[in-house]
């Protein structure tokens, strides 16, 4: 959560807060990695990923989500890479 945090500038509680609300709201899933507890994968929904392609569609002027889709790829966070990068 802390390099989650640290790219958006926000604390570890206010990003957790936030993925918590997006969880709640059917947005994204969050998994922890049953191997190493300290790590936890935020996976879009069906939903959450509508909800972004609508954005992005609204952003880039209604440009075909073919145009859009293809820029988007999933993203990990591992609390060990953001140590010592303060």
């Amino acid at each position: 959560m802390k390099q989650l945090a640290a790219a958006v500038g926000e604390t570890s509680t206010g990003a957790a807060r936030r993925i918590g609300g997006l969880e709640r709201a059917g947005l994204v899933t969050r998994r922890v990695d049953p191997e190493d507890h300290r790590r936890s994968e935020i996976a879009l929904t069906p939903t959450g990923e509508a909800a972004i392609t609508t954005l992005l569609k609204h952003i880039f002027d209604n440009q075909p989500v073919e145009n859009i889709g293809s820029k988007i790829r999933p993203v990990s966070f591992h609390p060990e890479e953001s140590r010592g990068r303060r």
